[in-house]
């Protein structure tokens, strides 16, 4: 998938909830999905991107490897539509440290992609110049 942009959505502009920490991170007051009972009794950091799917793949990779890596969830802003003959996927994603979603926040620009090593997937991202294994 290629990480076109992070999005600020309009929820971000709850002032009593949400401060923005970076760029396009934000930090949930109210522990994000679920408030309470979500994720965590304290506050949370996420950040939204904008990915164009590339032809044959899904939602669910390398998404799911990310958020393992960088130990996050998915909160319940996840769209997927066609825009100009390509498949588009917003996504949220959440989690307690901040490091972990500038990280995220970082892919701007960048493929984010599966491939195969031996035996093994990997996870990788590929700037303009090179391919870097998380």
């Amino acid at each position: 998938m290629k990480i076109i942009k992070a999005l600020k959505l309009e929820k971000y502009g709850n002032k009593e909830r949400y401060t923005q920490v970076d760029d396009f991170v934000y930090k949930d007051s109210a522990g994000g999905v679920g408030g309470s009972m979500g994720i965590s009794d304290s506050a949370v950091y996420c950040v939204t991107l904008y990915c164009e799917l590339e032809e044959n793949e899904d939602t669910q990779y390398p998404l799911e490897d990310i958020l393992d890596k960088y130990n996050v969830n998915c909160t319940d802003v996840m769209e997927e539509r066609e825009e100009n003959g390509k498949r588009i996927y917003i996504v949220e994603m959440e989690g307690t440290e901040p490091e972990s979603i500038k990280e995220i926040a970082d892919f701007v620009g960048k493929r984010v992609f599966n491939y195969e090593e031996g035996d093994s997937i990997k996870l990788g991202i590929e700037s303009q110049l090179s391919l870097t294994e998380v």
